[in-house]
Parts: structure tokens; sequence; C-alpha cells
């Protein structure tokens, strides 16, 4: 385009700007909705996003999706009643740093689909105004996609993030280095005679390279948090007390961890349990389903729906797999298909028919 190199790109980071030239520092994917932007200043106390991958993500397992409300940050765009240079303008108008980052949760749906040639991860974390562009990150802070866009049919809303593994391409074309998650140690190392203080850590990187997808306002700062955000502090361990002199101390009993199970509550089951986990447990007519019905069962379909169970909520997760009679919570509400449903221990569903109920325990 005629002009093209007297562009400029402005990226907002901590309520500070900084330009682009877009003639000599954006590189535009000819694939993917992507866009790299090289800052000409680093952005100071920042570390890089680590990421991951869709090889670790499973269905149903829990996502955040990182974003800015811009919506909510700009008063006006046509308001002229201050003075001053477009860096004064553009952070009176985005005020967000940091400490407003919007996020919302949800969970991964499905994991593999293919559009426009390009791999996505469905999944159901909100996208609002501000949150497409931004890092898709697992609970364990590892940027598993880049939130791109949503479908909805009535009131049922699904919603994209284009697969990391694209962006990682991209970064290798163009010699651009990233952060991946780092290997676990083989085994633990020998303990020392006398224990060494730990070494300081090393001072964080700048971060000078920005990346933007979608059509996030302001997703490159997004993408920076992600791993910030993410990342977990360490618990620290409390000295243990001493007992008494002369006197025992009896040691307190472990717990014992939940047993999450779903029970079988049909006459040809005669209450049969199965013990639930991260992978989901398929439940119908089809020779692979952990609760398996008669062929002859009235209104359940060969995969008719899948449970798992989600440790950290200590509830459990139900999905319709798109049954034709459908699968029903124990006040009679019909699932949507295909979207997940959050239910306590103690709550009851049923396939199709009253006669086919499921009950979700644990022990």
């Amino acid at each position: 385009n005629s002009g093209v190199e007297d562009i400029s790109v402005w990226v907002l980071a901590d309520g500070k700007c900084y330009e682009v030239n877009y003639a000599d520092n954006v590189i535009l994917s000819q694939i993917a909705d992507l866009a790299v932007l090289k800052l000409k200043t680093p952005v100071p106390g920042r570390s890089p996003a680590v990421l991951g991958g869709m090889d670790g993500l499973k269905v149903t397992d829990t996502v955040y999706a990182l974003g800015f409300p811009g919506s909510a940050d700009v008063e006006d765009y046509n308001n002229d009643w201050f003075e001053g240079s477009v860096e004064d303008k553009l952070t009176k108008l985005f005020p967000s740093g940091v400490d407003n980052v919007s996020v919302t949760r949800g969970n991964a749906v499905k994991t593999n689909v293919v559009s426009g040639g390009i791999t996505h991860i469905q999944h159901d974390a909100d996208l609002s105004y501000g949150s497409s562009g931004g890092p898709l990150v697992t609970a364990d802070g590892i940027v598993a996609g880049i939130n791109a866009w949503s479908h909805s049919e009535g009131a049922a809303r699904a919603y994209y993030a284009i697969e990391v593994g694209h962006l990682k391409t991209f970064l290798k074309q163009n010699k651009i280095a990233y952060a991946e998650p780092s290997a676990e140690p083989a085994s633990e190392p020998a303990p020392a005679p006398a224990p060494e203080p730990e070494p300081a850590p090393e001072p964080e990187p700048e971060s000078r390279t920005m990346l933007y997808a979608g059509i996030g306002a302001v997703a490159a700062a997004v993408i920076v948090l992600a791993a910030l955000l993410g990342r977990k502090k360490k618990n620290r361990k409390k000295a243990a007390a001493q007992p008494d002199v002369g006197r025992t101390v009896p040691a307190a009993p472990p717990q014992k961890p939940l047993v999450p199970i779903l029970r079988s509550l049909a006459e040809q089951h005669g209450e049969q349990k199965v013990t639930l986990g991260r992978d989901a447990v398929l439940l119908g007519r089809s020779r692979d389903g952990k609760v398996r019905f008669k062929e002859e069962t009235p209104g359940v379909s060969s995969r008719h729906c899948a449970v798992t169970w989600d440790p950290d909520a200590r509830e459990f997760i139900l999905k319709d797999m798109g049954s034709t009679y459908g699968t029903f919570l124990d006040s009679g509400m019909r699932l949507e298909p295909n979207r997940l449903y959050r239910l306590k221990p103690g709550e009851s569903f049923y396939l199709g028919e009253k006669d086919n109920i499921i009950r979700l325990e644990v022990e």
C-alpha cells in the first residue's frame, strides 16, 4: 500500500507507550492470524510467557483466557479535551495495567479443530471484548493457544484459540527465540553433606518482542503477562514444633484422599460403580463405555455422555455427546450437547429416561 512506511503502531504496557515502525518492525504471518511486533526499546521487569502445546491438554482441562477490558477503559475515542503528545493521549484513554487484566475460566471442549488450515482449541472460557488476541493458558500458566474468534448458534456460543504450535513455527521461521516448558529432572540429586545457600536468581531478561493475534487491542501486553499470572507460588514449609521432653505426641493420622465415583442406579447394573479420574468416563451402549447399557435400553445412545473429575474444584464435569434422547439433570433440565456442566458430589443425572439414573459420589 502507498505510504505504508509512514504508519506507526503504539504498544501500551504498564502505562507506558512503545512505538513500533510498521514497515521495519512488524512481521505478519501469511498462514495464521498472527503478527510479531519488535519494540524499539525493551519493556523492563518482564519475563517471557512459556509456550506449550496441545500434547498435555485434554478435553475438560481447565483453561484461562486473559485480556484487557478495552471497552471499559476507553472513555471517549473522540474526546479531545486534553492536550499533549500521542503517548499522553493513549495512556489517558487506556489506563489499564497489569492489575487490570481480565481472566475468564473455562474448559477445553475440543483440542483439534481445523478451520482454514489452522488448528484451533475449542473452549468455553468467555472471550469478552479485549480477550481476543490474548493467551489461552492452562492451570499451570503455560500458553496453549491465542484466543481468536467465537461462533454462536442461538444461545450456544463456542470460543476458539489458535493452537500455540502455529505461533512457535512462525517464531522459528523468523529466528525469534521463545520460552518452552522445562523438562523434569530424571532423578533427585544426592544431598550435599552441608547445605549451601541458594544462588541469587539471574535477572529476568527484558522483553523486546511483542506478539499480537486476532483483534485484541492490547494483546501484546497480555501475552507477556501470561507467565507472570499463571505461575504458582511455592508454599513455604513451616518449622515443625518440638514436643515437650518426656511427653509422647501422637502423629496425626494421614488424611484419606477423596475418591470420586459414579454409581449407576439403573436396574440392569445393580448399582455398579466406576472410579473417576481426569480422563473422561464414557456412558452409553458403545463397547468402550465404562458404564455400558444394554443394546435395547430405551433412550440411551451408543456414545451418550461423558463424566470426569476436577480435583482442584472437587466437582464432576458432565457433557452430553450429542445423544438422540438427551442427558438430563435430576431436576429434569436437559443438557445442551457438547457443553460442560459442573455437578457436586451427591447430585444425579439420567440418560434419556429416569430409569437410567446415575449418582455422583465421593468415598
